[in-house]
């Protein structure tokens, strides 16, 4: 969706952030499944990405870019797959505290144009671990919209693992737009 008014901004923030009310009742078993799907999809598209990227935007190497994406889905993945993010993390009985993981809600993304693939999949699978909504906006739009194909893509395969999952968005901004 590439918004052009504040109509659009709004209507955009509302159905992700109604995406993302659902999403944040899921279980840890849900979260997981969801965030190893993304992280597969990502992994299996890095080299399409990294191509896309470099034609895109004009800079880097499609070899560079490769790693970069298969560093943030594949490192990101085994860094975070064994993190509980949901429910009760802790209890303290002598203080009397229970330390409970609760999302925040819905996240800006600010993807840079120099980095553009890898920076949406780091992001993405954080905010898919955490239970976040995340709409991404790109700092200098180029000419065709990657933060979406990676956005589609990280759904197309969560989907295959059988979870609803729809709280991410892009939007695309001239990079004359101030950013509040």
């Amino acid at each position: 969706m590439a918004v052009t008014n504040v109509a659009e901004l709004n209507e955009l923030v509302a159905r992700v952030k109604k995406a993302q009310r659902e999403y944040a009742n899921f279980t840890q078993e849900q979260v997981d499944k969801i965030f190893r799907a993304a992280a597969l999809a990502a992994a299996d598209a890095r080299i399409p990405l990294a191509k896309m990227a470099v034609e895109e935007s004009g800079m880097g190497i499609v070899e560079d870019k490769v790693i970069k994406n298969h560093f943030a889905s594949e490192y990101i993945y085994n860094a975070y797959k064994d993190e509980k993010t949901c429910g009760v993390l802790s209890e303290d009985d002598t203080f009397g505290t229970i330390t409970i993981a609760e999302p925040i809600g819905l996240i800006c993304g600010i993807v840079p144009t120099t980095n553009p693939t890898s920076t949406a999949i780091f992001k993405a699978l954080i905010s898919l671990k955490t239970r976040n909504g995340i709409i991404f906006s790109r700092i200098h739009v180029p000419k065709t919209p990657l933060t979406k194909r990676q956005i589609s893509c990280c759904k197309r395969l969560s989907l295959r693992a059988r979870q609803k999952i729809s709280s991410a968005g892009s939007i695309n901004l001239p990079s004359s737009c101030p950013i509040s």
